[in-house]
C-alpha cells in the first residue's frame, strides 16, 4: 500500500528480477522486456497492452511500470535531455535487472521520437458533486455557528 515504509527494487513490489513471461503466464512478477528474446516473440510488435500483467501490479496499484516502454518524467538531464524511467522492451544491450530496477535512470532528447519511449497518463478522480455539496453544507453550517 502507498503508506508502507518498505520499498522494493522492482515496480512489481519485489526485490527479485521480474521474468519476461507472456501476460497469459503472468507469475505475479512479470514484465515486458528483452531477455534472450522479446517477451511477445514478435520483433515487429513487441509491446503488450497496458495492464496486461494483472498479477504484477505495483504496491501502489499501477501496472507496467517496468518494461514495455521507457516513461518520460520531469527530471532534467545534462544538455537538453529529459528523464526516462522504467526500462523498455528494446533494451537488449543491458541486462534486465539494470533497466527494470526502480533506481534506473536514463535520458533522451524529448524532440526525438522513438518507439520505445512514451508517457503514462494518469488521472486522480475528482470528487463527485454530491461530495462537494456535503462539504459545502458542512462549511456553511460551521460558518453560521461561528458568526452567531
Amino acid at each position: 500500500d502507498g503508506n508502507s515504509a518498505t520499498y522494493s527494487d522492482y515496480a512489481t513490489g519485489t526485490d527479485t528480477t521480474p521474468d519476461n513471461n507472456l501476460p497469459s503466464s503472468d507469475s505475479g512478477n512479470s514484465a515486458n522486456f528483452y531477455d534472450n528474446g522479446f517477451t511477445t516473440g514478435d520483433i515487429n510488435y513487441p509491446l503488450t497492452d497496458a495492464g496486461a500483467y494483472k498479477l504484477s501490479g505495483s504496491p501502489y496499484g499501477t501496472f507496467d511500470q517496468g518494461g514495455n516502454v521507457h516513461e518520460w518524467n520531469e527530471a532534467l538531464m545534462p544538455g537538453s535531455f529529459r528523464g526516462l524511467r522504467g526500462g523498455s522492451f528494446a533494451n537488449h544491450f543491458t541486462p534486465p535487472f539494470d533497466i527494470l530496477i526502480a533506481s534506473y535512470r536514463a535520458g533522451n532528447d524529448p524532440s526525438v521520437e522513438t518507439g520505445y519511449s512514451g508517457f503514462r497518463v494518469a488521472t486522480i478522480p475528482e470528487p463527485g458533486s454530491g461530495v462537494l455539496a456535503v462539504i459545502a453544507c458542512g462549511l456553511m453550517w460551521l460558518l453560521r455557528k461561528r458568526f452567531k
